[in-house]
């Protein structure tokens, strides 16, 4: 968390996630086919297609334990790729559709407890709003949701005393 000033802070979050191939049976059926007959099925090597999500916060410190924030998500998921060893079927059609990209904004407040004693441990609650308000892709949910979350810490191996 990068904060400049006493009042002002920005934090910052990335993920990648490097899918691997597999293989699986499915039913392979071109789009417009809703129903595939069973004589369809065959063995397909499917690839599932890399996500990458980045997310920004700002944040305004109200006091010493509550912030608001706000927020910015970007998640993107690359096309899947499925493939045929043998057989007369085009596995290819299966690949339709299955890439996502998505944009969300929100806002929040959080509240973080000060703990005087150094064996306290912190206690985290917070709301946050969520919309998704751009989207493309076959499955791309556009959603809004509102979570409420509290985070409790604990010693698992006993209390920390110096």
């Amino acid at each position: 968390m990068f904060e400049p000033g006493e009042v002002v802070g920005l934090a910052i979050a990335t993920s990648y996630n490097l899918q691997l191939s597999d293989n699986l049976s499915r039913r392979i059926a071109p789009t417009n086919q809703p129903i595939a007959l069973a004589s369809t099925e065959q063995m397909v090597s499917r690839n599932l297609g890399d996500v990458f999500r980045f997310s920004a916060f700002p944040t305004f410190r109200l006091s010493p334990a509550f912030r608001a924030f706000t927020m910015i998500d970007y998640y993107r998921k690359s096309n899947d790729s499925f493939s045929l060893s043998s057989g007369t079927l085009d596995a290819s059609v299966l690949d339709n559709n299955t890439s996502m990209r998505r944009v969300s904004a929100g806002a929040g407040i959080h509240y973080r407890s000060i703990g005087r004693n150094k064996d306290k441990l912190p206690i985290e609650a917070g709301l946050r709003y969520l919309a998704t308000f751009n989207g493309s892709g076959g499955l791309t949910p556009k959603t809004s949701g509102m979570n409420i979350y509290l985070r409790l810490f604990y010693h698992v191996f006993g209390s920390q005393k110096e």
